[in-house]
């Protein structure tokens, strides 16, 4: 079976800039990744709202067409948030998309087998994606699997939402998976640099896959992604080209950097930072980084309260009142 990597950079990229890329570079950037043979291009979300040609947003398929280029060897994906979607305005699939992927918490799950129902009667391939699958212990991944393979979709998506998987833990999940998943079922793996580990993770994830099983990489254009970003699509690329007989043409790929996407670093700076390191580590949601980054709080201090939060039992899902109440009393 083969390895394929997903580029996600108009759609985890869209985190940074509210997804406004702008017409022009959104068709250039999935023009250079089709150039450049990437397997799968995912053009953005599709989610309720008004749509603009400026962002990489579409509240109906149809707006993403004029996006793609004639007689492309890529495939092209778009992101559904089950609960961000209204899908009786999903069209039936005309070929042009390939792949929805659905990115779910385990409280949507229901919802989401629904709206995994409507897609394959429509005629689309897609994923699954449970939010923070690191989260999940191992009798909470033998059943979510257990779901998921009722569901059959294409492919089943290791994501590490909140930057926290080490190698060990990293084992221990894929193993589950390839115990009890399906083996027609795909394998995506999708990483952040929370850890500063994830170019390590996809080598390591594709040293333990199953040669049996269809695997997927994302990444991102120079990494671009919601803080503190994503493996990078011209490191991993790279890497399977030497390693894995794959051709990807770096030419397009890093085009498309120099044009689009190092003057966005330059305004936006993803990338490794402390803060985040600290949230990963305590496996707590980044949203309470975000909130110390913008009060400016010291890294030491700003430990401190991140390690309340985790006391409390409440990090794995972001709740504002507690984190002003600990900022407030941290800085009397």
């Amino acid at each position: 079976m083969g390895i394929r990597v997903l580029d996600c950079t108009l759609r985890d990229g869209g985190h940074v800039n509210k997804a406004r890329f702008g017409e022009n570079t959104i068709r250039e950037i999935v023009k250079n990744l089709s150039l450049a043979k990437t397997d799968i291009i995912e053009v953005g979300f599709l989610r309720n709202g008004d749509f603009s040609q400026e962002e990489s947003n579409f509240s109906k398929i149809e707006e993403v067409y004029p996006f793609l280029p004639e007689n492309s060897v890529s495939q092209y994906s778009l992101m559904i948030r089950p609960d961000w979607y209204d899908i009786s305005l999903l069209s039936k699939n005309c070929g042009k998309i390939n792949f929805l992927r659905f990115a779910f918490y385990y409280k949507d799950l229901e919802l989401t087998k629904k709206y995994a129902g409507v897609a394959r009667t429509l005629g689309y391939k897609f994923f699954l994606n449970p939010v923070n699958l690191p989260g999940y212990d191992l009798p909470q991944l033998r059943q979510l699997i257990a779901e998921i393979n009722q569901i059959r979709p294409f492919a089943m998506t290791i994501v590490d939402t909140y930057g926290q998987l080490e190698m060990e833990r990293l084992e221990e999940i894929y193993s589950c998976i390839e115990e009890n998943l399906n083996i027609d079922i795909a394998v995506d793996f999708h990483s952040h640099e929370n850890l500063n580990l994830s170019f390590a993770l996809a080598r390591h994830f594709l040293n333990i896959h199953n040669p049996k099983r269809e695997v997927f990489v994302d990444a991102s254009l120079q990494g671009m992604g919601r803080m503190p970003g994503n493996l990078c699509t011209e490191i991993i690329m790279d890497y399977l080209n030497e390693h894995y007989a794959k051709s990807y043409n770096l030419d397009f790929v890093l085009e498309a950097i120099d044009t689009h996407i190092s003057p966005l670093k330059k305004i936006y700076g993803w990338g490794y930072c402390p803060a985040y390191y600290m949230s990963a580590k305590l496996k707590i949601h980044r949203s309470y980084v975000e909130f110390l980054l913008e009060k400016e709080v010291p890294l030491p201090q700003m430990r401190k309260i991140l390690v309340e939060v985790k006391k409390t039992g409440k990090g794995a899902f972001f709740d504002k009142e507690l984190i002003s109440n600990l900022y407030q009393r941290t800085a009397l």
